[in-house]
């Protein structure tokens, strides 16, 4: 189904509201989520609270841009930038050329990297996305130091 209407906030009890915020707060503390803003949504009924979807984002359909800041002066939004960290991020595709590189970059186990994929070494052209031999993750404090590391396994 697909909602046709959104009221903020929404017209329940104190109750209601209490059981609803005990549910999302512990689910939020169970899968980690920290720093970072979670759109929850939830069925209510005489059961209790049940999730029916977590994610860590903003609502759409207008709730986080409009919605939220006419009903509680809350810009979602700014304070979202605000709690954004300055850091540099990258992502380096491997291929026939910098796959020796990368690999001995990926197994230095380099406090940097956050994910990381290796394919099986092959010569082939890549031609499109898929043909890439795998990928390495990696983030930094300074541009110099995520440039460094380029320099290093390109």
């Amino acid at each position: 189904f697909v909602e046709d209407t959104h009221i903020e906030p929404a017209r329940i009890t104190a109750d209601e509201y209490g059981i609803i915020a005990a549910e999302v707060i512990k689910a939020i503390n169970i899968i980690g989520l920290d720093n970072c803003p979670s759109h929850t949504e939830v069925k209510l009924n005489s059961g209790g609270a049940f999730i029916i979807e977590i994610a860590c984002r903003l609502g759409g359909d207008y709730i986080t841009s409009d919605l939220v800041p006419l009903s509680t002066g809350v810009d979602m939004l700014g304070n979202l930038v605000k709690i954004s960290r300055s850091r540099y991020s990258c992502v380096q595709f491997l291929n026939p050329q910098n796959y020796t590189r990368c690999v001995e970059f990926i197994e230095s186990h380099d406090a940097h990297i956050s994910r990381y994929d290796i394919r099986p070494y092959s010569k082939t052209l890549i031609k499109s996305s898929l043909d890439r031999l795998g990928y390495i993750i990696f983030s930094t404090d300074t541009l110099a130091e995520l440039e460094s590391i380029l320099d290093k396994i390109k």
